[in-house]
């Protein structure tokens, strides 16, 4: 998938991307003072994701693979669950996003 220039982006773009600076951050380095565009290659990915209408537990499955697997992090170490809880919020806020315009 070829990245979007994020000035055609649409405001859900945008609040999507607040939402992974703000709520998902897995290398903690997002910040308006800091690094903004971190976490932009994931924008369209899960945008696409929600226009098809997947599960949240889709949403969980791509941002643990994201977080563990592309980024090899480990933020819960030995603590699944807490893993689980923790993206199951960032999912509750892109949910409250809405769909995509």
């Amino acid at each position: 998938m070829v990245r979007r220039d994020y000035r055609d982006w649409t405001p859900w773009d945008n609040a999507l991307r607040e939402v992974l600076n703000g709520e998902w951050d897995p290398i903690g380095v997002a910040s308006p003072d800091w690094v903004e565009d971190e976490y932009d290659s994931y924008v369209d990915p899960i945008r696409a994701l929600i226009t098809d209408n997947v599960s949240d537990d889709a949403l969980i499955t791509y941002l643990n693979w994201v977080t563990t697997e592309r980024m090899g992090l480990s933020p819960f170490p030995g603590q699944p669950e807490k893993l689980r809880e923790w993206l199951s919020h960032v999912v509750i806020s892109i949910r409250d996003l809405g769909r995509p315009e």
